[in-house]
């Protein structure tokens, strides 16, 4: 699954400790399930449950939250725009492990369109882009506060898929 992927880059780059420490950051596909689209191809969507597990973590969750909600915005926008959506497409469970850090599993609903189209008796497969919310369309750099405290910032090239 390519948005599985590209989240895992983007913890890993916005958060140094799970990128010097990997094992930190676990991702399965859970309840995945596969639709045509009732074309005259075999193009279908892919249907499935992202589960991103943090150990370990010792930041506010915020820090996963909101890239991982920028993410969304410009990926999985239905997740943001449709109201059904809204109520279970995006959950966690944190789970205390002492007074430093936390187990934090997120639930994020996500499909990915799948083009297949026959060129010279050959299926061509695509992953299509989905379409684009950006509320704020020159804004790259980002800072995530705490209360009074700057406790992350990052940057995201902000371009239209």
């Amino acid at each position: 699954m390519l948005k599985a992927e590209l989240i895992r880059s983007l913890l890993q780059n916005t958060l140094p400790d799970l990128k010097n420490n990997p094992d930190k950051l676990e991702i399965y596909i859970d309840d995945g399930l596969i639709v045509g689209t009732g074309a005259h191809s075999a193009s279908y969507e892919i249907q499935y449950t992202l589960n991103i597990v943090v150990t370990d973590f010792s930041g506010s969750p915020d820090m996963i939250f909101a890239p991982l909600m920028d993410f969304i915005r410009k990926n999985q926008p239905e997740l943001v725009e449709n109201p059904e959506r809204r109520k279970d497409g995006f959950k966690f469970i944190e789970d205390p492990n002492n007074h430093d850090s936390i187990d934090l599993s997120i639930y994020l609903k996500l499909t990915e369109r799948v083009l297949v189209k026959e060129e010279n008796g050959k299926n061509i497969i695509k992953h299509l882009n989905e379409p684009t919310l950006n509320e704020y369309p020159d804004v790259t750099h980002w800072q995530l506060f705490v209360g009074n405290e700057l406790v992350r910032e990052w940057k995201t090239d902000n371009k239209a898929n």
